[in-house]
């Protein structure tokens, strides 16, 4: 049974797209099967994964329907699928306006292929309102992906609310932080070094022992629609997402 896992920030430009597609490939790579679904209208983790319009349907269409008969799952490789998104994505709070439990409508598809998987990722849209409620309703876990600018580390509190609030709410009462993850490390900063050590301070053992180091491959492989590890294997972006779905096994081995 899949670990669904969402990557959620509200702010935009963090990695949550990258940190999908890249830490999906790693556990790939260790064996693992694994389903990307991209719910942002972005549609970033779509055209990277190398999908197109022509190919069928997106997750978008299945909102649309009260009866899902399939879903739009499309292989990347063997034991490497993903569901696309849709532009129409932007459209999403209007269409559930009307829908009773409309919370609960993403759980609903992920849970009908939830038995297939390792791991699904949900790559979810920034500041995308009832979407993310929908990917923390479907989901086990959160990654939060972080860059390490002041900015990006005050949001961590309105993240934490909006958690809290699907808790206490009991939208879904057992939805936990997996981990912060910090990206666009540069050690030779002063200001990313006094970041990092902020993080581990405030939420001890909750920020990943991996940081996604500031790295142009990682960018140069996307517009190329392809993972890190396809593009170079010896980037450190590679070894980096390497070491991270090292710690997620590790977290998930049983005791």
């Amino acid at each position: 049974m899949a670990q669904v896992i969402a990557i959620l920030n509200f702010k935009g430009g963090v990695g949550k797209t990258t940190t999908a597609i890249n830490l999906a490939a790693a556990l790939h790579r260790h064996k693992k099967s694994v389903l990307v679904i991209d719910i942002d209208f972005q549609c970033n983790a779509t055209h990277t994964l190398g999908y197109s319009p022509k190919d069928g349907d997106s997750i978008y269409e299945l909102f649309t329907v009260k009866d899902i008969q399939r879903m739009p799952i499309y292989e990347r490789e063997p034991g490497f699928d993903f569901i696309p998104s849709s532009k129409n994505m932007k459209n999403f709070n209007e269409l559930m306006s009307s829908r009773n439990r409309r919370e609960y409508i993403l759980k609903k598809m992920v849970d009908l292929c939830r038995s297939s998987y390792d791991y699904i990722f949900i790559d979810c849209p920034p500041n995308g309102g009832l979407l993310n409620t929908n990917a923390m309703c479907a989901s086990d876990s959160i990654i939060i992906p972080l860059d390490c600018e002041p900015y990006s580390l005050q949001g961590v509190i309105t993240i934490l609310d909006e958690i809290k609030a699907i808790q206490f709410d009991e939208v879904n009462p057992n939805i936990y932080i997996l981990g912060f993850l910090l990206t666009r490390y540069d050690a030779s900063l002063s200001v990313h070094k006094e970041a990092a050590r902020t993080m581990r301070e405030l939420y001890p053992n909750q920020v990943f022992n991996a940081k996604i180091r500031k790295n142009t491959a990682l960018s140069k492989a996307s517009l190329q629609k392809k993972t890190i590890f396809e593009y170079d294997s010896t980037a450190n972006g590679a070894s980096d997402y390497d070491q991270l779905a090292r710690e997620l096994l590790k977290k998930h081995s049983p005791h």
